[in-house]
């Protein structure tokens, strides 16, 4: 099992993630803790397919910085 609150206190810290990432490990952490959809959604004050959507999706993979490909030529 992810622990979700260690990745969102270290991504609040360093501030190296986009929101959505950060939105995505919130929700899971709250899945977590209240175990169904509906009572996280109680909780975080959305409505339940907003949840769903978010639990379904995976966070989009991080972009380098640097385009290598750039610097290559």
């Amino acid at each position: 099992m992810t622990d979700h609150n260690a990745i969102i206190h270290r991504i609040i810290e360093n501030m190296d993630a986009p929101a959505d990432e950060l939105m995505w490990h919130y929700v899971h952490a709250a899945y977590q803790r209240y175990g169904t959809i509906i009572g996280t959604a109680r909780a975080l004050g959305m409505h339940r397919r907003t949840v769903q959507r978010l639990l379904k999706r995976q966070p989009k993979p991080r972009r380098s910085p640097f385009n290598v490909e750039r610097m290559a030529a």
